[in-house]
């Protein structure tokens, strides 16, 4: 963001999210999080505005230059209040403790999310985007409030933490045998009442791609063929890629649709989004060959790889504004698409999207989405598919001609452990379903660097900038960075990562884990910052750190044949079974582990000359993801004991193995029994 010259920066110009260095320039005199700005409240005896965003916001950056460049507004918060900024990326758990007393409080959130809160860190009143008007309002009426019934304010702010505490009681555990098929299936047909049998995703506006959901639901496809399954993951898969949320010029997705239609992005770019869906469309392209598919998942790799890696690592979003308009730098005029195409290529983005001279979208502006399928457009242009493709390539090259031209949307460099993990997924698992050899070197080179640049003595680093990382580690690192490490042992069965893996999940538990109560907090455990230690259970845009956590310990357990991170994940289950089974589309990941449960796991040994990643892929691509398959010989404990040089298959499921087969046809007949296919 622009800022006067003249003006004197504020504490944040020493931060390294580029977040808060686009306010170190505001009048507002804001300070990082920390107990300096906390203990300056208490003696001044002065409330505190915890306001919260990250870089690729819009309307973060709307409020900034309505509110917080305003200097009659600001005059009202530094004489009123401490002002503290928070990086939401830097610091999640913040976010979450705030979002849910906003939530309590208001019945949504969003950011900016501003929290106004006592000097002992308790809410006591929230909200997000306020227009200046408003937010002037607000700040007088609060200090009033303060000045002449604090203890009106205090007992307030009290019963709101006895609220976020009940929130957050302990769950009580469910018995094991919770889960069945007919609850299983029972849950499915719940979430499938939330699909958007048109558009695809959720029936909902606005629209978010929530990668995981779609995952379950492929899980559930690959264990039982359901139609309905199948015919949900395509429409929406196909949907996502051929509408407005798609970068179909640069590739990769932005963050969310304001419809239902997938039509009009809110056009930021964020890393987890991109790496989550390549592994989605990865799995669902080894499921149904579809070529659209490994067209998204290698356009999405290129667009990560150019836009948004730096060395040796993925920084984590690009911006939704440019040259101060949200959405500017990816949309074009009517005429702009005129004059910088040849006839050719104008008549083909003609047909292929149908812009307006009017717009499709604000201020006269089209978003290009797919109207047509190509072989639509081949037909009604009358041409070849080779003819297509040479116009379709010339087309985009002199459209990203006319973008280079443009001012580029800002760029947020700092790296995230979690962040990362994801990505470090992402690249492993295209390596192992698409069979891509440079995205298993790509995946190798980063897991890495991660592990070179996110250790510290201290443990895991969150957060990486300037060359130096910074932050201590959270759950969702931990987390993250360990579901990375175990794909990329699916992918290539090296014993040092399965290793690195066990080492971080190690490390995790002591600080997180609470043995009192079976529940793995979002805080570490001797952690004072925040008035609250919650726990992180629903999936939402990300997987919860929880659920996450309780994959790889279930994963970890199989391959060292460690029994008590198995029982860990299955308490972790137990805990939220009732609610899982009641919106199975918000406990996603757990779904799929209580799947994994429900039939004991299955682990499968390759012997002899079944010993081969085309044999590996043609299994993998038609079985649920809880299913490992490895060599003999392998890490994996189940995998150590079977002789390599004979030309045998392996099975084990509900905790029993068979004999071995012979053929992979033999094989399937059981492996199909077990998952109730026959």
């Amino acid at each position: 963001m622009s800022h006067n010259p003249d003006a004197y920066p504020n504490r944040l110009l020493q931060e390294a999210s580029p977040y808060l260095q686009q306010h170190a320039y505001n009048p507002v005199d804001w300070q990082p999080w920390g107990d300096e700005a906390w203990e300056l409240a208490a003696k001044e005896n002065k409330l505190v505005w915890v306001s919260i965003g990250y870089s690729a916001c819009h309307w973060c950056h709307v409020m900034e230059h309505e509110s917080f460049e305003d200097q009659e507004t600001a005059e009202i918060m530094n004489h009123h209040f401490v002002n503290i900024k928070v990086d939401r990326e830097e610091r999640p758990d913040i976010d979450s403790v705030y979002m849910d007393a906003c939530q309590l409080m208001t019945g949504r959130g969003g950011w900016p999310l501003n929290v106004c809160c006592t000097p002992d860190r308790r809410p006591l009143y929230a909200g997000t985007y306020f227009p200046n008007a408003q937010w002037k309002q607000v700040l007088l009426q609060l200090a009033e409030g303060w000045r002449t019934q604090p203890d009106t304010f205090r007992d307030y702010a009290q019963q709101l933490m006895d609220q976020l505490q009940e929130m957050h009681q302990a769950p009580t555990a469910g018995a094991p045998s919770a889960m069945t098929r007919k609850s299983w299936t029972e849950a499915y047909e719940r979430f499938s009442q939330e699909m958007d049998w048109e558009y695809g995703g959720l029936k909902r506006s606005p629209k978010f791609m929530l990668p995981n959901q779609h995952e379950y639901n492929l899980d559930v496809l690959l264990s039982n063929e359901s139609e309905t399954a199948r015919e949900y993951l395509h429409l929406s898969l196909i949907k996502m890629s051929q509408s407005g949320i798609y970068d179909t010029l640069r590739g990769g997705f932005y963050r969310y649709s304001t419809d239902r239609f997938w039509f009009a992005p809110h056009f930021e770019k964020m890393l987890y989004d991109n790496a989550q869906l390549v592994s989605l469309y990865a799995r669902a392209y080894a499921y149904s060959d579809a070529e659209l598919y490994k067209e998204i998942v290698q356009a999405t790799l290129a667009f990560c790889r150019t836009e948004l890696y730096q060395d040796g690592a993925y920084g984590c979003a690009l911006d939704a504004d440019s040259e101060g308009k949200e959405g500017h730098y990816y949309t074009f005029t009517y005429s702009e698409l005129q004059t910088a195409l040849d006839a050719e290529t104008f008549e083909l983005a003609q047909a292929l999207f149908e812009p307006k001279p009017e717009g499709n979208w604000e201020e006269g502006r089209n978003i290009l989405h797919s109207v047509q399928a190509p072989l639509q457009v081949i037909q009604s242009l009358g041409i070849n598919g080779a003819e297509y493709q040479a116009r379709l390539a010339r087309m985009k090259a002199q459209l990203l001609d006319l973008q280079d031209q443009r001012v580029r949307p800002g760029y947020d460099h700092k790296c995230l452990c979690s962040w990362n993990g994801l990505m470090l997924k992402a690249l492993a698992d295209a390596a192992y379903y698409l069979n891509e050899p440079n995205c298993l070197e790509q995946a190798q080179e980063l897991a890495d660097w991660m592990w070179e640049h996110f250790r510290s003595p201290k443990g895991l680093m969150h957060a990486h900038a300037n060359g130096q990382a910074y932050i201590e580690g959270q759950l969702e690192d931990y987390a993250l960075f360990a579901q990375g490490l175990l794909a990329l042992y699916q992918a290539n069965l090296q014993s040092a990562i399965l290793a690195k893996a066990h080492q971080l999940i190690a490390e995790a538990l002591p600080l997180f884990y609470d043995n009192k109560t079976k529940r793995l907090m979002l805080l570490r455990l001797d952690q004072q910052e925040l008035p609250i230690n919650k726990v992180d259970n629903t999936d939402d845009v990300i997987s919860s750190a929880n659920s996450s956590m309780a994959l790889c310990l279930w994963e970890l357990g199989l391959h060292l044949g460690e029994r008590q991170y198995s029982q860990i994940a299955e308490d972790l289950w137990n805990q939220v079974g009732e609610q899982a089974l009641q919106q199975p589309q918000w406990y996603s990941q757990f779904m799929r582990l209580a799947h994994a449960l429900m039939h004991g796991g299955m682990e499968i040994t390759l012997c002899g000359r079944f010993r081969t990643p085309e044999t590996r892929l043609a299994l993998a691509k038609k079985l649920p993801s809880w299913v490992k398959i490895a060599y003999a010989g392998s890490p994996s404990v189940w995998s150590q004991q079977e002789p390599a040089d004979q030309d045998l298959i392996f099975v084990c499921t509900q905790g029993q193995c068979f004999a071995p087969f012979k053929t992979l046809d033999q094989a399937w007949e059981l492996i199909d029994e077990a998952l109730g296919l026959e």
